[in-house]
């Protein structure tokens, strides 16, 4: 049976996807992608799409595509954990996310939760009991910890490492190579700078950088981009 699939997005967190999907395809599966749908398809790179036949749509074109396949899902191929929200919360009504893509080389432990829409791709190697939230994104070689939840929306970048029993928040970025050590709480929305290492809690909103990560006061931002 094909599964048909909307890719909203058309940058470069969408060509990971649609390579995921090729993968997955060469394995044996029947993903068929319905398009890459982008407010302003005339902006998009589209070199980064050749020869991959994948048509670039107008997101206008969706309520008509859905029409068309009485199945279809999407995936939300937005990089940006607030983005991606507000892409998914903007079809939702036409039609349910895919379920969870995980690529062959991924290692998932036992009585691990995938939410619908999340995307695992390449190396990711994901300890047992863990709960991956819906629409969240776990990068190329990322670690997760035995006991962790990663929140709805959140963001793995390449070769992060988050530590066992810690709990993510919804909409948390952590960027490549950062770490989080056991047992930390990230709050909603918190940014984990590339390579930081979280040594303590971060509230939510908060965007620590360094090691150990400390938070970046907004009074020194300003200077910072001022100077």
């Amino acid at each position: 049976m094909v599964t048909h699939v909307a890719l909203i997005g058309a940058s470069g967190h969408a060509s990971d996807v649609l390579s995921l999907i090729e993968h997955l395809n060469e394995g044996g599966a029947r993903f068929e992608v319905a398009g890459l749908f982008h407010s302003n398809p005339e902006t998009v790179d589209r070199a980064r799409f050749f020869g991959r036949d994948v048509d670039i749509r107008n997101t206008a074109e969706l309520a008509r595509v859905a029409a068309e396949h009485e199945s279809l899902r999407f995936i939300s191929c937005v990089g940006y954990p607030d983005a991606r929200r507000d892409a998914v919360e903007m079809v939702a009504n036409e039609m349910a996310p895919a379920y969870a893509l995980v690529h062959g080389s991924a290692a998932i432990g036992t009585r691990v939760e995938l939410g619908s829409g999340a995307v695992v791709l390449a190396q990711v190697s994901i300890s047992p009991c863990v709960v991956v939230g819906e629409h969240a994104y776990v990068s190329h070689g990322a670690l997760v910890g035995h006991d962790t939840i990663v929140g709805a929306y959140s963001s793995l970048m390449p070769g992060c490492s988050v530590s066992g029993d810690c709990v993510l928040g919804t909409g948390v970025m952590v960027g490549s190579n950062a770490t989080v050590l056991e047992k930390i709480s990230v709050g909603d929305g918190a940014v984990i700078g590339a390579g930081a290492v979280v040594t303590s809690d971060v509230e939510a909103g908060a965007t620590v950088l360094g090691a150990p990560a400390r938070p970046i006061e907004p009074k020194s931002l300003v200077m910072d981009l001022d100077s």
